[in-house]
């Protein structure tokens, strides 16, 4: 079958996770015999030279950018469209009610369906703190509106997931709690539609054995730094709180975003100690080998790539409960802490009694390893290969 890929962005192995998903699952349709293309639907300028990557004309008509669409899959002779970004309003363009072509769809959703509505307030900083006259009235006026906005935000993603349930073939989440909470917020029937896969390990079958005396003392948080939903400013708080007890420790943040010179103004007004600030790397692999524990203090996420590839590295993550899909990886207790949102106490609390704990010996190890095998990028894309037979044939 030869696949079009579309997202926002264009696929990248280091870009972001719905990227480097994409890219690891596509890569083993191509080797399973499948013909791979790739589609962006903004025009940018490309981070990673894939094969037979193409970008959609910029153009803002809804029916000039279907009949694009509908020739690219005429010329490449598209069986199947997998839309990378059904939590946008992509999911209104690769549809059956947009595009004449007789090729399956199947949109894929990366996100918790409800979180972010759930999470909504706390992703504005609300307090109007140092505002003054015309300022202070503009931030009180924003946050009068604030119901008003959640209210059609809500009205707009359910329109856009009814849509996406009425003229997709297949509708793939991330976990079976996922598919739940998307039938429960659309109140669409059950017609077995929407299913549930997960991502693949970023690491499939590379690490064998962690070697505790690779090990540092150091927490670790690794992903896009940005206010709303990843609140890294949290992580300096617990640190704030936790670096005076443990001289020998420190807290590393790998990632880029909007948020990070703020960040890095906190850390320096609150005087914080040993806190690096790495920035953007396109190997993370290094910096989970060295760690102990993966921090994560999200408002909300989809099933964030960064938790088993930390657990594939010997890593334990802690962090809060704010996703569906939280528990597809972490055996609370087990394998990783799951925190309630927004326990700063208990979140700090666990931190302390992990790092006053020995590293967990190489029979753990192991056990964490062996449950991570369900998620190598062999069994991942059988389940899709099974999706794709499946889907043909209906």
């Amino acid at each position: 079958m030869n696949l079009l890929f579309a997202f926002v962005n264009d696929i990248s192995p280091t870009r972001g996770g719905t990227e480097r998903v994409t890219y690891l699952v596509s890569s083993y349709l191509r080797k399973a015999g499948h013909g791979i293309f790739y589609l962006a639907t903004e025009e940018q300028q490309p981070t990673h030279a894939l094969p037979n990557h193409y970008y959609l004309p910029p153009d803002t008509n809804p029916k000039n950018r279907a009949a694009s669409v509908d020739q690219l899959c005429k010329d490449l002779d598209i069986d199947v469209i997998i839309n990378e970004g059904g939590n946008t309003d992509d999911t209104y363009l690769f549809s059956h009610a947009c595009l004449a072509g007789r090729q399956k769809i199947i949109t894929c959703i990366h996100f918790d369906i409800t979180a972010d509505l759930r999470a909504f307030y706390r992703m504005f900083p609300l307090p109007p703190d140092g505002l003054h006259g015309k300022a202070l009235l503009k931030r009180i006026f924003q946050i009068l509106r604030l119901p008003l906005i959640r209210h059609k935000i809500k009205k707009q993603k359910k329109a856009r997931y009814t849509h996406t349930w009425r003229y997709s073939d297949k509708v793939v989440l991330l976990s079976p709690a996922s598919v739940i909470d998307f039938y429960r917020f659309t109140e669409c029937p059950d017609q077995g539609t929407v299913i549930s896969l997960p991502n693949p390990n970023t690491f499939p079958g590379e690490v064998s054995h962690v070697k505790p005396s690779e090990k540092e003392n150091i927490l670790l948080y690794v992903g896009r730094v940005t206010y709303a939903p990843k609140k890294v400013e949290r992580l300096l708080y617990f640190w704030k709180k936790l670096h005076a007890p443990f001289q020998d420790w420190k807290l590393q943040i790998v990632g880029d975003g909007d948020d990070l010179e703020r960040c890095k103004k906190i850390a320096r007004k609150n005087n914080l100690p040993r806190v690096e600030f790495v920035g953007h790397t396109d190997d993370v692999r290094p910096f989970y080998q060295r760690a102990r524990i993966l921090l994560l203090s999200s408002d909300y996420e989809g099933t964030p790539m960064v938790i088993p590839e930390a657990l594939s590295c010997g890593v334990i993550p802690v962090i809060y409960n704010t996703f569906a899909g939280a528990s597809l990886h972490i055996n609370h207790g087990t394998t990783g802490h799951l925190i309630p949102p927004f326990d700063r106490k208990l979140f700090i609390n666990t931190l302390s009694s992990l790092m006053q704990s020995p590293l967990p010996d190489s029979a753990a190890c192991d056990d964490i390893l062996r449950d991570m095998r369900q998620f190598d990028l062999s069994v991942v894309g059988k389940q899709w290969e099974d999706l794709l037979k499946g889907i043909s044939q209906s």
